[in-house]
């Protein structure tokens, strides 16, 4: 009895916290960013034909009415990173896989506008991955067939590192273009542990467990030294 009750005390006390502070993160999150190539009134035709409103997708360098580019993933953080020169790798391509209790637009998204796939659509073909080139990250490779809005047309997005398209599987037709920003300045942005890892515990934490601990050993003393 009087173990078990220390025992119970100590799990109180220590394993839900011990549980959050030194469990190692599996995954990692981060968002990439990115642009379109220049949309001209061929491909806006193609966007209306498709259903689309054409003044949605505008090109990257037109200011504040900049389509939005880009999105997020989590990744397996257990997969080293390929190494940088002098031993160069050149390309390497490694899968985002569905995660057990996490959505799949937590798990993978990319948007361009008003057009957002995820990793758990209907028409992905194969499945989101990152590619790294020598070491540093190169973009996304991902693909997707769906239906246009005006249901008309069957459309297909695909990524391939740094670069995208959406085109018509009809005639391959393009409807659009664009890039992943994988420069110095882009690549994978706000990298982080999935989930957060817990804070350190402050001084003050290590003092309620060692005054617990202590309080655990004055009652299993008075029940040991107190008469039958």
């Amino acid at each position: 009895m009087k173990s078990s009750v220390v025992a119970a005390a100590l799990s109180l006390l220590v394993f839900p916290w011990a549980s959050q502070a030194w469990a190692a993160p599996a995954y990692k999150s981060a968002d990439f960013t990115g642009g379109l190539n220049n949309v001209t009134a061929g491909l806006q035709s193609r966007l209306t034909a498709a259903g689309y409103d054409a003044t949605l997708f505008q090109c990257f360098s037109c200011g504040s009415g900049a389509t939005p580019v880009g999105g997020n993933l989590i990744f397996d953080s257990s997969i080293p990173v390929p190494p940088s020169p002098p031993n160069p790798v050149l390309e390497n391509v490694f899968s985002i896989s569905p995660i057990s209790g996490v959505a799949a637009s937590d798990v993978f998204t990319f948007a361009v506008g008003p057009i957002v796939l995820h990793i758990g659509d209907a028409g992905v073909q194969g499945g989101p991955a990152i590619q790294y080139n020598n070491g540093v990250f190169n973009g996304i490779f991902f693909a997707e067939d769906f239906t246009s809005p005006n249901g008309t047309q069957t459309l297909r997005f695909n990524a391939q590192g740094p670069t995208f398209s959406l085109i018509r599987l009809s005639d391959r037709g393009i409807l659009f273009s664009g890039f992943i920003d994988i420069s110095a300045t882009g690549g994978l942005m706000n990298l982080q542990d999935f989930p957060p890892a817990a804070a350190i515990p402050e001084p003050e934490i290590y003092a309620m467990l060692m005054a617990g601990f202590g309080l655990i050993g004055f009652v299993a003393r008075r029940r040991r030294i107190s008469p039958k």
